[in-house]
């Protein structure tokens, strides 16, 4: 059984006292039941944040991303939405 994986990014408009992003990950079973939820704060490692996440929307993890920064300053998450 294949799912859409849904991707959410939520800016906070100028609140750079916050880390680059905190990641809620949500993975479901094959019935669509809910496996295991993980939130990540990552705090400066933009290569290594968008990894880890390009990873989970490759597994069909579900990704929930809340950032002070604008999804242009990601380069690899704005290719993805606009693809």
């Amino acid at each position: 059984m294949s799912r859409t994986v849904n991707f959410q990014f939520c800016q906070l408009t100028n609140d750079y006292d916050m880390p680059l992003a905190i990641v809620r990950f949500t993975a479901y079973d094959d019935n669509d039941n809910l496996l295991a939820v993980e939130q990540v704060t990552y705090e400066n490692n933009l290569d290594y944040f968008q990894s880890e996440v390009s990873a989970a929307i490759d597994c069909g993890i579900d990704v929930c991303i809340l950032t002070p920064y604008q999804l242009s300053t990601f380069k690899w998450l704005a290719k993805v939405v606009e693809a």
